[in-house]
């Protein structure tokens, strides 16, 4: 599925190591909330639900502590400063500037400031802000909470069960391994699950949310705007408002994906198949389940790969069939 990334275009955040010298003394008082008028915090992971129209994304809730126990406090500057900590648990601002800001071990608290940031968690449980400028921030191992805040964001989940908000612009998450959350709130956000059961919300604006081609179920709902929700395995997939483009394709034959509100007369359905090994176009056709009768399904070559309710069942001609080589090309959205 090389055509799949390209389509999506990830930024990857390799990993860096940090060095320090000197514990500075003094306190630093926390930031001023940057986003006291925002409704954002931790994110509890939801459980897999039976009925995949009960699943939303779990209300949020914002929790930080103004007291760093074990660890460090370290205070940037106006200038591109370069900040990490130690094994306790770590409280960094970068303040202003283009700074690159590192955790350690501990349950660290991080925040990039103004400036495009690098902000990157350790190896426990981290809070990590990114604030105004196009920040790039990644988890590291543990469960880990990220915030873009302003501006065109990088986040990057890496290990563990983390949560990602976008906030404001054009923002790109990326979970990574473990059970992930992924709430791109306002702008035009690509979401990308990674493995793991993975829960993606797109929010305000037109929005990407990708699925991962392994055998754990991701639930994709893609909220307001004209969103693209590309399925794996097994996913399941809601479009919210807007008129909405969902993306099946013969990886999809051994575990179909589930369409929860597809709309014939708003939403675009394409199945796209391996051109390499199919030269010629696939026969795709619809037809009634065996198992539930108020299910239809979606079959390529004979296999499913995607259901949906009987009472939003597309007709043949509303579905697009695409070569994986012409899938990179064109716009689907």
């Amino acid at each position: 599925m090389l055509w799949l990334a390209g389509l999506m275009g990830i930024m990857v955040l390799g990993s860096v190591a940090v060095v320090t010298t000197g514990l500075p003394e003094d306190d630093i008082d926390l930031p001023d909330d940057p986003a006291q008028d925002e409704d954002l915090g931790t994110m509890p992971l939801p459980d897999p639900v039976s009925d995949p129209n009960d699943f939303e994304l779990p209300s949020i809730f914002r929790a930080q502590s103004a007291n760093a126990p074990t660890g460090m406090k370290l205070l940037g500057t106006g200038d591109s400063d370069t900040l990490g900590g130690e094994l306790g648990t770590d409280l960094i601002n970068g303040m202003g500037g283009d700074d690159f800001l590192s955790g350690d071990g501990g349950d660290d608290q991080i925040w990039g400031g103004a400036g495009d940031d690098i902000v990157m968690g350790g190896d426990q449980n981290d809070t990590l802000h990114g604030e105004s400028g196009g920040d790039a921030i990644a988890g590291g191992a543990g469960q880990d909470d990220l915030y873009g805040h302003d501006g065109d964001d990088t986040l990057t989940g890496d290990d563990g069960d983390d949560a990602l908000y976008g906030g404001l612009g054009a923002d790109i998450l990326n979970g990574g391994a473990g059970a992930d959350a992924l709430l791109g709130r306002e702008g035009d956000d690509t979401l990308i699950g990674g493995t793991g059961h993975d829960t993606l919300q797109g929010g305000a604006g037109n929005d990407a949310l990708i699925g991962f081609d392994d055998d754990e179920t991701d639930y994709l709902n893609g909220a307001d705007g004209d969103d693209l929700l590309i399925a794996g395995l097994g996913d399941v997939l809601s479009g919210g408002d807007g008129s909405d483009t969902f993306l099946l394709g013969d990886w999809l034959r051994t575990d179909a994906a589930a369409l929860t509100d597809f709309s014939p007369q708003d939403d675009r359905m394409v199945v796209v198949y391996d051109d390499l090994d199919m030269p010629s176009a696939p026969e795709v056709s619809i037809g009634p389940s065996t198992d539930d009768p108020d299910t239809v399904e979606i079959r390529l070559n004979g296999d499913v790969v995607g259901t949906v309710p009987a009472k939003d069942a597309p007709m043949l001609h509303d579905i697009i069939v695409m070569a994986e080589s012409e899938a990179n090309m064109l716009n689907v959205v």
